[in-house]
């Protein structure tokens, strides 16, 4: 059984017992340990049937749970003129939350 489901702004593909890695663009407002439910949920399958929906699916939810909250790697943005003499060079870390997901809900 698998699902497709939008979690953060991220559209993925999961199945019961999957742990996903996607970025968190609240930062630390959630728990480690935390149960969370998806509802926008696209598509669903069983192995059989595939059930899809315009554009979500009605009663149908994805549940996981939140194991880690991080910081993702470092990403370097440069900027740079020609011939004017201006370099510059910053960077940043993006949230990152590690879920690993408990049940597919499927109505």
């Amino acid at each position: 059984m698998y699902a497709i489901v939008e979690i953060f702004g991220h559209q993925l593909r999961v199945s019961e017992g999957d742990e996903v890695q996607v970025e968190n663009g609240n930062g630390a407002d959630m728990e480690v340990g935390a149960q969370i439910s998806f509802d926008k949920v696209f598509a669903c399958s069983d192995g059989e049937e595939l059930r899809v929906g315009r554009p979500l699916l009605a009663g149908c939810s994805v549940t996981g749970k939140l194991l880690a909250l991080r910081g993702g790697e470092k990403l370097r943005v440069v900027h740079f003129r020609r011939r004017e003499r201006y370099r510059k060079r910053t960077g940043y870390r993006r949230h990152m939350c590690r879920i690993r997901i408990e049940k597919i809900n499927v109505a």
